[in-house]
């Protein structure tokens, strides 16, 4: 039996893993919002610096089917420590990087650790918690990806525009170094589970009880990754400046409200939750696409911040909750599936609505869009689960 179906939290385990994903979320998050430009520093082509931009998240796409699988039936300890050290060895690639080539692979590897990685934290995370406590214990942990996701971004900037690309990279390298040392204290409850078979079915490399919110959170993802990508480029084009403030201004009202979550968030009211956060995220599009002034896009960073504090951790815990403890790791795996596709279907999307209508249009087709997901959860998810 594992920590998760009794009554008790280990805090040490629960503890441990949450400052070792939030160490190699950030480190990853300042080298995914720099490596594109890093590579046309180096003479990469559109094309090479799309490839390499898409090539993490394609990779770690596909190792989400045997990733969830594996951390259901094997040892977590030597999976993390091994996909800690594949982390530490692309950071090593990119910083000795001297052609567009050598970054390429960087991703590759990147991608692949990334996808082995967040499956095992996140459920080592969840097996630490009793079930009562899943979705508050969950609030707590995914906090640890949106920080890094608002967070990373500004130390990047910064650093590229008082420092250098080397510099960024020897940090970002340092923390997810500092990371994989950190794992070797890393326990588990866990107890491996050899007597399913590994199959290539889709009903056994996913949890399909996960695809409805974890669809809800592809969109979500898809907003993420469409204002990364193009706000800043919409607010050169009309003039817009003194955003550097936005990212702070996101994570400080994601740190401001996530206690509240935790606090408050059950099985009861997730949807709840979710409703409400999935509006914050849409006026928040909405409002971008009519943004002409510095504080209208700050009034973005506050809605997105709000949002981002309540969806993520209830959709997940819809994810992790729809399936029995013993296969919470492809439940893991399906939830970040699911986010690795908004990350590409966001961006190009919103790239696709850019080049033919205008930066604004990006957002206005990411609403929408988030809109269409937000009337599929509640007419799959919210009606039939209503009384339960």
């Amino acid at each position: 039996m594992i920590m998760g179906e009794s009554e008790k939290v280990d805090y040490m385990q629960f503890g441990v893993i949450c400052i070792i994903a939030f160490g190699f979320y950030l480190s990853n998050q300042m080298v995914v919002n720099t490596v594109t430009k890093y590579a046309s520093a180096l003479s990469a082509t559109a094309q090479m610096a799309g490839l390499i931009g898409g090539s993490y998240g394609v990779m770690s796409l596909i190792t989400r089917p045997l990733a969830g699988q594996m951390v259901d039936r094997e040892r977590h300890k030597p999976l993390l420590l091994g996909s800690m050290a594949m982390l530490v060895v692309s950071d090593v690639i990119l910083l000795a990087a001297s052609s567009p080539v050598t970054v390429l692979l960087s991703r590759i590897v990147n991608g692949l650790a990334v996808g082995f990685a967040s499956t095992i934290c996140m459920t080592t995370a969840c097996n630490a918690l009793p079930k009562r406590l899943l979705s508050n214990g969950i609030g707590i942990f995914t906090m640890s990806q949106t920080l890094a996701q608002v967070i990373g971004p500004a130390i990047a900037i910064h650093m590229i525009e008082n420092g250098s690309f080397r510099q960024l990279y020897r940090i970002s390298t340092g923390i997810m170094a500092a990371a994989f040392l950190l794992a070797f204290l890393f326990r588990t409850n866990h107890k491996p589970d050899k007597s399913v078979p590994y199959s290539f079915a889709f009903s056994k490399m996913f949890t399909v009880k996960a695809l409805i919110p974890g669809s809800l959170l592809m969109c979500n993802v898809m907003q993420i990754a469409c204002v990364s990508s193009f706000m800043l480029l919409y607010a050169d084009s009309i003039g817009v400046s003194g955003l550097s403030g936005f990212f702070t201004i996101q994570a400080l009202t994601i740190i401001a409200t996530r206690p509240f979550v935790s606090r408050f968030l059950n099985e009861r009211n997730q949807c709840h939750f979710t409703l409400v956060s999935e509006a914050f995220l849409i006026i928040g599009l909405l409002n971008l696409f009519f943004a002409r002034t510095t504080a209208g896009f700050l009034i973005s960073a506050v809605l997105f911040g709000l949002g981002k504090s309540g969806a993520q951790p209830a959709l997940v815990g819809m994810c992790i909750s729809s399936v029995p403890s013993a296969e919470r790791g492809r439940a893991s795996s399906t939830q970040y599936a699911c986010q690795d596709i908004g990350q590409f279907a966001g961006s190009y999307i919103a790239g696709l609505a850019a080049g033919l209508l205008g930066y604004r249009y990006a957002f206005l087709t990411i609403a929408l869009l988030l809109i269409m997901g937000t009337g599929f959860f509640i007419a799959a998810y919210l009606i039939p689960n209503r009384k339960r």
